[in-house]
């Protein structure tokens, strides 16, 4: 059974502090506290983790890995799953040279939709500024050696 209850302490500056725990047990049957400003945040945050519960998808931030590390899982997949040396390559460097300098830290059970799109926004201003630095380069003339042909 999912709860929510009012913690008060007091601070070390002798001011009383406040804080709202939503308390619940997940699909395992382990208990997880989180703690909000609000009392309707932590009411709405029990009404979603208990949502996901239900549907055997919750995972509690303190037990979730980081995109650092579900990166180096699909990798590892990927190369059991004996893609191309060339596939695996642009895996690599997608996520080295993109996802992990953004993203790297962050946990999985953190991501969201606008955490998502925001990653979406930095990787598109990456892309612009790279188009416009090669477009800035000379672009060398391509000489081909075949002879042309005769009709």
């Amino acid at each position: 059974m999912a709860s929510v209850y009012k913690r008060t302490w007091t601070g070390a500056d002798n001011r009383e502090r406040v804080r709202w725990v939503a308390a619940y047990k997940d699909q395992h049957g382990r208990r997880h506290n989180r703690g909000f400003k609000a009392r309707k945040d932590a009411r709405a945050f029990l009404i979603l983790t208990e949502g996901e519960i239900v549907r055997g998808v919750h995972t509690p931030e303190s037990s979730s890995i980081t995109v650092t590390e579900a990166a180096a899982l699909w990798l590892k997949r990927s190369e059991l799953e004996q893609l191309e040396r060339s596939t695996l390559r642009q895996y690599d460097n997608r996520v080295t040279r993109d996802i992990l300098p953004l993203l790297g830290s962050v946990k999985l059970a953190k991501l969201s939709t606008p955490v998502v799109q925001l990653f979406r926004d930095k990787l598109l201003e990456k892309l612009d500024i790279a188009q416009l630095i090669n477009a800035a380069k000379p672009r060398s003339k391509r000489r081909c050696s075949c002879t042309p042909r005769s009709t």
